[in-house]
């Protein structure tokens, strides 16, 4: 009997670390999934100085822009803010972009609750759809201010062009999004394996006992 009391414990310490793999997942899912709608939503991807504006800042995000003095601070923009309407392919393709990741990043979500509950599967689901998000925010970080930049660098309207806080929540969306679809991977791998060890089990336990055990995902 005493032979077999090192696997009950090292059965206990792998469903502790696979418990704290999927919190820690969880946890940074629901952070993910604040970042990208965030970033989606705001105004402040970047700024830059407006010539036309005699030197004026511009601050630009996904959706529009404001002007305001030298330096942006809490005072209301010098002109009113304005949403772009007829935007370049590559705008309307950014947007896109992000929206699908937030979309992914719901899904991803409800995946992994369910899978929590009911399906290890579930589980990869989710951190494929992670994946998908984080691909699809990865993309838009890089096109949207490269884009825009040598867009109007053809123009000379704007130039000193800086990234902002609403750039920032975009890519820590995109980081937290792949680092949470790992912990997803491999929560379900280390689930998976962990329920499939059943030639542990301890022979001195009643059948019943053993039963229970298994059943439980004691294994």
């Amino acid at each position: 009997m005493e032979s077999r009391r090192p696997h009950i414990r090292s059965h206990r310490n792998m469903a502790l670390r696979h418990s704290v793999v999927r919190l820690v997942g969880i946890v940074l899912l629901v952070l993910a999934m604040v970042a990208l709608p965030a970033a989606v939503a705001s105004d402040n991807w970047f700024t830059a100085c407006v010539h036309a504006q005699n030197g004026k800042t511009a601050k630009i995000g996904l959706w529009g822009m404001c002007v305001y003095e030298d330096n942006i601070g809490d005072d209301a923009p010098t002109l009113p803010c304005f949403d772009f309407t007829s935007v370049p392919d590559y705008i309307s393709a950014c947007r896109a972009l992000m929206v699908l990741s937030c979309i992914c990043a719901v899904a991803s979500f409800v995946s992994a609750f369910i899978g929590l509950i009911k399906d290890d599967v579930l589980l990869r689901v989710a951190g494929s759809f992670l994946i998908i998000a984080s691909i699809l925010s990865f993309i838009a970080i890089i096109v949207f201010p490269v884009k825009f930049e040598y867009h109007l660098d053809d123009h000379g309207h704007l130039e000193d062009i800086r990234l902002r806080w609403g750039m920032y929540v975009a890519i820590t969306g995109c980081v937290l999004s792949s680092i949470t679809a790992v912990l997803m991977f491999v929560g379900s791998v280390r689930r998976s394996s962990h329920k499939g060890a059943v030639w542990n089990k301890p022979e001195y336990l009643p059948e019943e006992a053993q039963t229970l055990l298994i059943q439980s995902n004691f294994y």
